[in-house]
Formats: structure tokens, C-alpha cells, sequence
């Protein structure tokens, strides 16, 4: 189960069939949405980013994208915003 202590409220994010439970440091408990709005138990306004963060799609990581590539031979890494790093120097 993906669970997160907020670093500045110390209110518990998990997930929770498909929802996240936040339960904050007073015993206030409630459901939302990934995207933070409420579902159920009390009501109060959480972290929509930790919310999300927590509840919302989770992405392979660089390692499982690695292998999967190496896998089938596909560069899974392709650049979509057409950024090019440059050295520094005028374009």
C-alpha cells in the first residue's frame, strides 16, 4: 500500500481502493479523490498534490523502462518536447 507522511502538516495520505485516505495528526479521517476533492468521513481540505501524488497513475521507474526497451529493442526514451540541451554557448 503507497502511504506518505506530509512533511509539514504530519497528515497520513494512503491509498485505498482506488481513493486516498487522509487522516491528519488531530484524528480527523477522510476520503478523496486523487485529484483532492471529497468522498467521505470528515470533511477538510488535503493536499491536492500529495493526494495525486499518491493516488494517481503510477509511472514505471527509469530501471523498469531500461529493461523493458532492452526487451524489445525499442528506445522507449524519446524526447517529446523538442528540448535540446545546449553547451552554454549563443545559438
Amino acid at each position: 500500500m503507497r502511504q506518505l507522511r506530509h512533511p509539514l502538516s504530519g497528515s497520513v495520505y494512503e491509498v485505498e481502493d482506488a481513493l486516498v485516505r487522509v487522516t491528519r495528526q488531530n484524528g480527523q479521517s477522510g476520503l478523496f479523490n486523487p485529484d483532492g476533492t471529497w468522498v467521505s468521513g470528515d470533511k477538510f481540505s488535503p493536499d491536492p498534490h500529495v493526494c495525486l501524488w499518491v493516488g494517481g497513475p503510477q509511472l514505471p521507474s527509469r530501471h523498469q523502462v531500461a529493461m523493458q526497451s532492452k526487451e524489445t529493442g525499442e528506445d522507449l526514451f524519446v524526447p517529446t518536447s523538442g528540448y535540446v540541451a545546449s553547451s552554454g554557448g549563443k545559438q
